[in-house]
């Protein structure tokens, strides 16, 4: 493991790993005198083995084991659950993996479905496994990064309209390689041709197996090739690239845009992570796009919900920032803590935890502008520490 997912300057060790059928994935959660959670990722699950795998037992008694019995009580009662979808490009074939935080700061246990009749589940005892995995499967410290003070506020017409872009920089540097030397450089220095883009766009909803930019970004992004008119959808992302700097007025790219859209060609790996965290009074939820290219790791937060209306600030970070947000924003360590709700609280119908206190003042980073959640240790934005009171 790397700098990108250390907490405390050492390794962390490998977790306890179970695979598992269906039917013993029910069982275990039998056995520890749980249920699954009602989702649609236990959709379909079968009736129980008849018998506990003995993966899960202890051994002597057969009896269930102490770590099997944390990882379904951790599953059963989840406080914070952490999602993951990646794309590794040419493949259009997503990965998804699901992190689950039980009410003890720290442990998670992991959950995903690699093939239709195998479950992979493993007990994390400490955030630094969670990093770690996270770390691994996203391939963020797979190459060069840095921490870039520049941020662009893209809406989702605007991140089509760069994706698109970034796929007429492909095409180019292809035609390139068949001998026809320069076009790329033409392409960089002229102004955008949109009817290129509409283009792009549309054969990127006709086609979507091809694994392009503007694919990539829609299989992590929901709302990226939602039905709608794509003309008025690359005007309106044209505009706000240009408001961000990246389109001059004249519609050629500047020095940045150029830098994002030959990020964009050399996507290695692509990640969409979603953070429940029901820890504080108010349940916390931060959506992050990550991008790992040849030339660095890009990290977008989306901000509202993920429609057409949001807005992706994207940004430059080392996997040590990153990693240290995303930490955060799972609710490690007291400051969530602090703020959870205590069992006794009841609300006048008698449901737990709903209690609310009066409001406190809202707080926003003073590096990034970011709003702050109650007692936050640090910035889910930019990662800076915030002074305590």
């Amino acid at each position: 493991m790397n700098e990108g997912a250390r907490t405390s300057g050492s390794v962390a060790p490998r977790p306890k790993r179970f695979l598992l059928s269906p039917g013993d994935v029910a069982a275990g959660f039998r056995a520890a005198g749980t249920t699954p959670p009602k989702s649609a990722f236990y959709d379909g699950l079968p009736p129980p083995s008849r018998q506990l795998p003995k993966a899960l037992t202890d051994g002597a008694s057969g009896a269930l084991s102490a770590e099997a019995n944390a990882v379904f009580r951790i599953l059963a009662h989840p406080q914070t659950i952490v999602s993951l979808e990646t794309v590794t490009p040419p493949s259009p074939v997503t990965m998804a993996a699901r992190f689950v935080g039980g009410a003890s700061p720290g442990q998670f246990a992991m959950i995903a479905r690699p093939q239709e009749e195998e479950w992979d589940i493993a007990l994390l005892t400490g955030t630094g496994q969670l990093l770690a995995l996270l770390d691994e499967l996203t391939g963020a410290s797979t190459g060069p990064s840095t921490d870039s003070p520049i941020s662009f506020d893209l809406s989702v017409a605007a991140l089509t309209a760069l994706a698109a872009l970034a796929d007429q920089a492909a095409k180019c540097e292809a035609l390139e390689r068949l001998g026809r030397p320069g076009l790329l450089l033409e392409f960089l220095t002229a102004p955008v041709p949109t009817n290129e883009l509409v283009d792009a766009i549309g054969h990127a909803r006709a086609a979507p197996t091809t694994l392009q930019a503007v694919t990539l970004l829609s299989l992590l992004t929901s709302s990226l090739l939602e039905a709608g008119d794509i003309d008025a959808q690359v005007k309106d992302g044209m505009e706000i690239l240009a408001g961000q700097g990246i389109l001059r007025e004249d519609s050629t790219l500047t020095p940045a845009g150029v830098g994002l859209c030959r990020n964009l060609v050399r996507v290695r790996t692509g990640s969409s992570l979603q953070i429940i965290n029901r820890h504080a009074t108010e349940p916390v939820l931060d959506r992050f796009l990550l991008l790992r290219t040849d030339a660095g790791l890009l990290v977008g937060l989306w901000m509202g919900s993920e429609t057409t209306s949001a807005t992706l600030k994207l940004r430059e970070l080392t996997p040590g920032t990153l990693w240290r947000i995303v930490g955060n924003s799972t609710g490690d360590g007291a400051a969530t803590a602090s703020a959870a709700p205590r069992q006794d609280q009841r609300t006048p119908s008698g449901s737990p935890g709903t209690a609310k206190a009066s409001a406190a003042p809202k707080q926003f980073c003073a590096s990034c502008g970011r709003e702050l959640r109650p007692l936050a240790r640090f910035c889910t934005m930019c990662g800076a520490q915030i002074a305590q009171p």
